[in-house]
């Protein structure tokens, strides 16, 4: 096999799940990893399908470097997709709930029904 090939080129050719255009979903057991329909390869998403058995395939025909750097730049588009964000809007870093402003309104709002409820019971 060629080092100029393309990863959709490389799946149409070497995927044994896709048949004429549509993803059968199953992995080698013949169980499904999800529904029929479009490749996640041509959909640019990652497939679990694909980086156990493909991924080997393409290192054995000799076109591993071409194929890993272009299914890597899929995987850092997903992550980059997977932000997440708080109530209003803003991105969270990793192990926040909320945004600083949101975290104060939070407080601020537990505190008076604290207080509002140790009111009632005097």
């Amino acid at each position: 096999m060629n080092n100029q090939i393309t990863l959709a080129l490389f799946v149409k050719k070497e995927c044994c799940n896709l048949v004429s255009g549509v993803c059968l979903g199953l992995n080698g057991n013949n169980t499904k990893f999800r529904n029929p329909g479009t490749c996640y390869i041509t959909e640019r998403k990652s497939c679990d399908y694909f980086t156990r058995v493909l991924l080997p395939l393409a290192k054995l025909k000799g076109c591993y470097d071409k194929i890993i750097s272009e299914y890597q730049n899929i995987d850092l588009a997903i992550r980059r997709e997977k932000v997440r964000q708080c109530e209003c809007g803003t991105a969270l870093s990793r192990g926040k709930k909320y945004c600083d402003k949101c975290r104060i309104k939070r407080r601020q709002q537990t505190n008076k029904e604290n207080l509002r409820k140790h009111r009632g019971s005097m």
